[in-house]
């Protein structure tokens, strides 16, 4: 059991090795230059994100900083992150979307790069907070030498709390985002009942009580991977593929201030008849 300093040391060598490898180094300085940020503050922003989760709350994510903190935690080899992209990313390709919406998307993950900015589907990502569009703007300039940002990928700024329509789409992406909003059911049943009779809905949900965080971060928590399926099944999903991406505990380390059954379920769900 390491102790929450030992922890912090293993975060910032990790977000070191990262944001200093061959691969990302150019990356990692366009972020830094464009933005106004430190590599050091990238570092202690991803210890708040991985060790002080008591100290988190929604407003955290608005700080750029963070942003390229999760950007580099989930570049971290290993990483249960990398499962959640991956999968994202394997279920859109399975399904060949022409239109896909992510909802609090917080930074652009591996479909948006490998699939818009290829042309292969149109992307909308929404977002509460306009920081999330500024960062993904120059994040992807970094990828975009075909430009195709512009006429591929499409921002809203969207508060799930106001239960509005984002609109009609083929695919809803929804990473670990719906938890955070204030009434979670509300916004899953308004989606589904709107939405095309033939949308798919993946999701990226912790499963695991959390408990220690502060109110304003969660505001729905499943302890189980049947009470997830059974919140959406309720809200009328049903689900036709699910997968779990298991933290490391070496290299996702938030897991050592958490349960050790912590995990996430990723799911892709299609419509059907709410049960309630």
């Amino acid at each position: 059991m390491y102790t929450k300093k030992e922890v912090e040391e293993k975060v910032r060598a990790r977000v070191s090795l990262v944001i200093n490898a061959p691969e990302y180094r150019k990356e990692f300085a366009h972020l830094c230059s464009s933005l106004n940020f430190t590599r050091e503050d990238i570092a202690n922003a991803a210890v708040i994100y991985d060790v002080y989760l008591d100290d988190m709350n929604n407003t955290k994510y608005s700080d750029m900083a963070m942003r390229a903190a999760m950007r580099a935690l989930f570049l971290t080899t290993g990483s249960y992150h990398q499962k959640r992209e991956q999968t994202v990313l394997d279920y859109l390709k399975k399904i060949k979307p022409a239109s896909v919406c992510e909802i609090g998307f917080g930074i652009p993950t591996k479909w948006v790069r490998e699939l818009a900015l290829n042309g292969g589907v149109r992307a909308t990502l929404i977002d509460m907070d306009s920081s999330a569009q500024e960062f993904s703007k120059v994040s992807l300039d970094h990828f975009d030498v075909n430009e195709m940002a512009g006429n591929y990928i499409n921002y809203e700024t969207m508060n799930m709390d106001d239960l509005q329509y984002p609109g009609d789409f083929d695919v809803y992406v929804m990473m670990d985002s719906i938890e955070h909003t204030k009434d979670p059911t509300s916004y899953l049943r308004m989606l589904t009942a709107q939405s095309k009779e033939t949308a798919r809905f993946i999701f990226s949900i912790p499963i695991g009580l959390v408990g220690n965080l502060n109110e304003d971060f969660h505001y729905i928590e499943w302890a189980t991977d049947d009470a997830a399926k059974q919140w959406l099944n309720k809200a009328g999903l049903k689900i036709i593929d699910q997968r779990k991406a298991v933290p490391n505990p070496e290299v996702d380390l938030f897991i050592h201030s958490l349960n050790k059954s912590f995990h996430n379920l990723l799911l892709l769900c299609e419509k059907r008849e709410a049960l309630s």
